[in-house]
């Protein structure tokens, strides 16, 4: 959904990065949210395309394993 902001969340040098994920934002962003991860990388963000993260949405929360430390920026929506 785009009507709304979105749910932006740093990371630096993690290797998993959790994101509470309730009932109020299943409202808002619905059961199933969009999720882009851009990682830094030599000196840009860049979206992630590599096979290395998983993206895991459980009953309260959303669990990004980024395949190893890694810094970076979420973006649900």
């Amino acid at each position: 959904m785009s009507c709304c902001t979105p749910i932006i969340t740093q990371f630096v040098n993690a290797t998993l990065t959790t994101i509470p994920f309730g009932d109020s934002q299943k409202t808002i962003y619905g059961d199933v949210p969009t999720v882009k991860i851009l990682y830094y990388e030599e000196g840009e963000f860049r979206e992630s395309t590599g096979f290395l993260t998983q993206v895991k949405l459980e009953d309260d929360q959303l669990t990004v394993n980024h395949g190893g430390p890694a810094t970076g920026i979420i973006k649900v929506n």
